[in-house]
């Protein structure tokens, strides 16, 4: 698999429109470091999944466990349901376990 760090200035030279970075950014130096590779935006996802405030928190309590006990190895590539992460999400092994 190829990186978004590696991916958006790639993305920002091949189109013409802006380019919002995704996947494995969780902190403030990730977001820097996409908007100085080229990056209009950012968009952080997975590690607000397991904060109190999300809804899916209760209902999905095994999904929020494997994200807070994750390590980088444990990488998962899902196909999810409608909405996201809604019935049917299916993940498979990257890497890792």
């Amino acid at each position: 698999m190829i990186g978004t760090k590696a991916l958006v200035p790639q993305m920002v030279d091949a189109v013409k429109v802006p380019v919002v970075a995704s996947g494995g950014i969780m902190a403030g130096r990730g977001i820097a470091a996409a908007l100085a590779l080229g990056a209009s935006a950012v968009q952080l996802g997975t590690a607000f999944l397991t904060c109190d405030e999300c809804s899916i928190a209760a209902a999905y309590a095994a999904y929020n466990d494997a994200i807070l006990m994750a390590r980088e190895q444990d990488t998962r590539r899902c196909s999810v349901g409608t909405p996201a992460i809604g019935p049917g999400f299916d993940c498979q092994s990257v890497g890792g376990n």
